[in-house]
């Protein structure tokens, strides 16, 4: 889970949703990666920003996970597209 992001679905402002998707890459895999290496990085970060003087866990967000992978692109991303514009 994206720390901090701890509201439920229902009440969430905004809704992280992980894309792990290696597919589409030509040149040394990886990028399924990406979601949980972001969420793993985003833990050394601070909840509170003095510049906006707001705490992250104040935003009501949600961390939905990652949408599996399968091996249609363009479908894969027409589901994010999809997702993204439902949230």
């Amino acid at each position: 889970m994206f720390p901090g992001a701890t509201a439920d679905r229902e009440v969430a402002d905004y809704v992280l949703l992980g894309a792990p998707l290696d597919i589409s890459t030509s040149f040394e895999p990886g990028t399924r990666f990406g979601p949980n290496r972001i969420r793993r990085f985003a833990g050394s970060f601070d909840d509170y920003d003095r510049r906006t003087d707001q705490f992250f866990t104040d935003l009501r967000v949600h961390d939905a996970g990652d949408v599996r992978a399968w091996d249609d692109a363009p479908e894969y991303l027409s589901l994010i597209h999809i997702s993204e514009r439902a949230g």
